[in-house]
């Protein structure tokens, strides 16, 4: 329907991958502390945005992994996802050079275009996230996240997935009520897009 977009949470990164729009102009920005671009066969949560580019589901030279941190299951994944021609962005670099400045690039950058937002929950820190699938310190707080989110909202949006949640380790829910203001936030900005009808 013009003027929304499927708003998804769920456990793993393929749910997203598969509700996207097939538009070779569509960009993806998404958040994570790993690519889940890795040179694997099927289609696994770790391997998505390797499947998605193969396929030209989208444009990686547009699409954004960004607050990649901690170790990772084997050398030269970075490498591989920028040979697939994605823009990564570490959490050093992020904090480094500011949340606003590199926020500003990536929304100039995709101005216009179809951008689907991929929000896995370890892009936060596990102090106000711990129940992700693969907790990774050095996350963003969730002031940071949440002000990340709202300058998001300046993109043009046709559909969004916040995932990797999982319940059974996560203490006091504090993910989940993290990952529903992240949803919150995105559809707040949806609604705040729409023209009024009041007389």
């Amino acid at each position: 329907m013009k003027g929304s977009w499927p708003s998804v949470s769920g456990q793993g990164i393929g749910i997203g991958v598969r509700i996207q729009v097939h538009d070779r102009e569509l960009a993806v920005v998404h958040l994570d502390a790993h690519t889940d671009a890795y040179p694997l066969a099927g289609n696994t949560g770790p391997a998505a945005f390797h499947r998605a580019a193969e396929s030209r589901l989208l444009d990686p030279t547009v699409s954004y992994h960004i607050g990649l941190r901690g170790p990772v299951a084997s050398k030269g994944l970075y490498a591989h996802a920028r040979e697939l021609g994605y823009q990564l962005v570490t959490i050093t670099e992020l904090l480094d050079r500011g949340i606003i400045p590199v926020l500003d690039e990536v929304v100039r950058r995709l101005a216009n275009r179809p951008v689907y937002i991929c929000w896995d929950m370890d892009f936060f820190d596990p102090s106000v996230a711990p129940g992700v699938i693969t907790p990774n310190w050095d996350g963003v707080t969730a002031r940071e996240g949440l002000q990340i989110a709202r300058l998001l909202r300046r993109l043009n949006i046709v559909a969004i997935d916040i995932n990797c949640v999982s319940p059974l380790h996560d203490a006091a829910g504090l993910a989940a009520f993290l990952c529903a203001r992240v949803i919150l936030e995105f559809l707040a900005g949806l609604a705040a897009a729409r023209p009024s009808h009041r007389d």
